[in-house]
């Protein structure tokens, strides 16, 4: 869980709108 908010917070640094997308749809998984 930590590892996969780790890439999501990476990706967040590129685009914010996207790694919020992305941690929210892990947080689903």
């Amino acid at each position: 869980m930590v590892f996969m908010f780790g890439g999501a917070f990476i990706l967040g640094e590129s685009s914010y709108y996207t790694g919020h997308k992305l941690l929210a749809n892990d947080a689903v998984l």
